[in-house]
């Protein structure tokens, strides 16, 4: 029994609400009498992505792994799709603004470990000690007999 083009059309429509698709296809023995084999497709539906969850936990600087594991699905699925590089680097960026905001008002409400902190790293202060010695070494020499 041979399915025609539109019949496996009609059984794909009919199974993507499903999420799984078998299609069977047969064919019918050839002039020559060989019998051509049976044609299985399977096909999966595509997984949903909760993007705003992805955003949401790379603000918070969390890997790609980690956010597949908390998304349950595959690491390679997640990387895969066109839309994550953009979303996770957008998620990332913002996540260290918002830090560096904390710390901005952090710093302002006076906090004086962050301003010192700020300070170190933002304005190449330091509170290291250069110590000079002005005098001179005089050198002895020492003979042995």
């Amino acid at each position: 029994m041979a399915l025609s083009l539109a019949v496996i059309i009609a059984k794909i429509g009919q199974n993507l609400q499903k999420g799984l698709i078998v299609i069977t296809a047969y064919t019918s023995q050839s002039a020559n009498n060989q019998l051509i084999k049976q044609v299985i497709i399977i096909m999966s539906r595509k997984i949903e992505i909760d993007w705003a969850m992805v955003e949401e936990l790379a603000m918070i600087q969390c890997t790609g792994r980690e956010i597949a594991a908390v998304l349950n699905v595959a690491h390679s699925t997640l990387t895969g799709r066109k839309e994550y590089s953009d979303i996770y680097k957008k998620g990332q960026e913002n996540g260290k603004m918002s830090l560096r905001r904390l710390q901005w008002a952090s710093a302002q409400g006076g906090h004086v470990g962050m301003q010192i902190w700020l300070g170190k790293n933002w304005l190449n202060q330091s509170d290291t000690l250069k110590v000079e010695n002005t005098d001179t070494l005089k050198v002895l020499k020492i003979e042995t007999e």
